[in-house]
C-alpha cells in the first residue's frame, strides 16, 4: 500500500500552521519528510494535530492569585513624575537585580 504524501502547504493546513512554520519544523527535525521529483513531501502519518497548544505551554503554570508578588507592584510606579521608577521593581519585590 502506498503511503500518502502531503505537500508542505497541505501539511500546514492539517497542522493549523503556516508554510514557514512547517519548514521550521522540518529544519528542527520535529517533522520528517522525503524528497520526490525535487519537491519536499511529508508523510501523512507524520502529521498529527497537537491536542492543544495552550495545554502544552501552560500546563504547569500555577494560578495567578492575589498573594502573587506581582500584585505588590500595583500603584508603586510613577504617575506624573512621582514615586519610584521601573528600576525599583526589584527592591519592591525583594528580589535580586542583575544587570
Amino acid at each position: 500500500m502506498a503511503q500518502e504524501l502531503l505537500s508542505v502547504e497541505e501539511a500546514g493546513r492539517r497542522l493549523g500552521v503556516s508554510r514557514a512554520t512547517v519548514y521550521r519544523m522540518l529544519q528542527r527535525g520535529s517533522l520528517r519528510s522525503v524528497r520526490t521529483h525535487g519537491r519536499r513531501r511529508i508523510p501523512a502519518s507524520a502529521v498529527r494535530r497537537p491536542r492543544s497548544r495552550v495545554d502544552l505551554r501552560f500546563a504547569n503554570l500555577p494560578p495567578f492569585t492575589f498573594d502573587n508578588p506581582m500584585f505588590e507592584l500595583l500603584g508603586k510606579y510613577r504617575s506624573g513624575g512621582k514615586g519610584p521608577g521601573s528600576g525599583d521593581k526589584y527592591a519592591i519585590l525583594g528580589q535580586p537585580h542583575w544587570k
